[in-house]
């Protein structure tokens, strides 16, 4: 199945990562505070948007490829995908950003317990590793865990009521994250930080993750067929209701902008975004009109090349900041214009060949973790 504006979702979940770090980074006090631009000074909330397409496209492609053959088939084929996509940049932007923008790491005592966290992709589950070498790597080992829970689950998943599956997601992550609030001070020399990474490993991760399951259950149904075919002749109604749940969201997020101070906010937000991006989603599942494809072209290239602009920008951005005149407004091209050139390169030179040669053609863009990846 051939959805092609999610990749226009990617490229804008990417965007927003980037421009949320320049801000962060340079202190970028005079970025806008109200209109559209104001997504930017929140859009960490890029990453959740990938776990949420990160569900759906591997749903979807872990219950196709368990309906054409066995499960050794689907894993053997599904290992080796996953594989080829993700690990081979992450080892490499983790090579680059050691040697040439904290080699100071290379001399740091016990490194090789940062390295192979790391090339374990677990290291994230570690407070003093998760940002360690490249810090925007947290995402890509909570998408890597996914993928281990989607291969051991995946069968039971495309049988399962959809209903048990929604409630057992929600009631894991709500009670592994109010577990973390509780548990965790913010008091000590981190403050809120340890509620952040302890509270976003995959258990408090999954109803974002199975917000894009179910709507992969939903869009191979006949019932979605159904849903879609209905929904296209009348193109405002599934955006319209998007836009009024990712409204409604951010009126919530505002509302309560001491975010990691509030335990219903980290408990149960993550699920209303979860519901909001999967609205997006079938949004984009739906909108399938030549014309709407034709004019987002070049933000569904970034779509394509988005997990080498997750990947490279920090590498970049932080190259930059070593540049003591340069300030936020001056940063934002220059990150911009490098990252899109070191992502590029690296899709078209390193990342496609390698799925290629490796038999990952088949699921060649379906994921890009950016999170998330903040």
């Amino acid at each position: 199945m051939n959805f092609p504006l999610i990749d226009a979702m990617r490229g804008f979940a990417a965007l927003s990562v980037v421009v949320f770090h320049v801000i962060a980074h340079f202190n970028w006090t005079g970025f806008p505070v109200s209109g559209p631009l104001v997504w930017f000074r929140i859009g960490g909330m890029g990453v959740d948007i990938f776990f949420v397409i990160s569900g759906f496209v591997i749903g979807l492609s872990t219950f196709t490829r368990l309906r054409r053959g066995s499960f050794m088939d689907f894993a053997r084929a599904f290992s080796r995908a996953r594989i080829a996509r993700i690990a081979p940049l992450y080892y490499l932007t983790c090579l680059v950003f050691m040697v040439f923008i904290e080699p100071a790491l290379l001399f740091v005592p016990g490194i090789w317990r940062q390295v192979l966290s790391h090339g374990l992709f677990v290291h994230s589950w570690f407070l003093m590793h998760q940002g360690g070498i490249n810090g925007v790597n947290w995402s890509v080992s909570i998408e890597m865990q996914f993928y281990l829970l989607m291969l051991l689950a995946g069968p039971w998943l495309g049988r399962a009521n959809c209903a048990l599956i929604a409630a057992v997601a929600v009631a894991v992550s709500w009670s592994w994250r109010a577990a973390v609030f509780h548990l965790t001070s913010p008091e000590g020399p981190w403050g809120t930080f340890p509620i952040f990474v302890y509270s976003t490993q995959l258990p408090g991760m999954l109803d974002e993750f199975a917000a894009g399951v179910l709507l992969a259950r939903l869009v191979l149904s006949s019932r979605g067929r159904v849903l879609l075919d209905w929904a296209r002749p009348r193109p405002w109604l599934l955006p319209g209701a998007a836009a009024a749940a990712v409204t409604i969201a951010l009126q919530i997020y505002w509302a309560n902008s001491t975010y990691w101070n509030s335990g219903p906010m980290v408990a149960g937000f993550k699920s209303v975004l979860a519901a909001a991006f999967a609205l997006v989603l079938l949004s984009a599942c739906a909108l399938q009109y030549p014309m709407v494809v034709r004019l987002t072209a070049p933000l569904r290239y970034l779509g394509t090349i988005s997990y080498g602009i997750y990947l490279w920008h920090l590498p970049v951005l932080m190259a930059l900041k070593r540049v003591s005149w340069l300030d936020g407004p001056g940063a934002l091209p220059w990150v911009l214009a490098l990252t899109l050139l070191f992502a590029s390169l690296s899709w078209h030179f390193f990342e496609r060949p390698l799925m290629r040669r490796f038999g990952a053609r088949a699921e060649g863009a379906e994921n890009a973790p950016l999170a998330k990846r903040s």
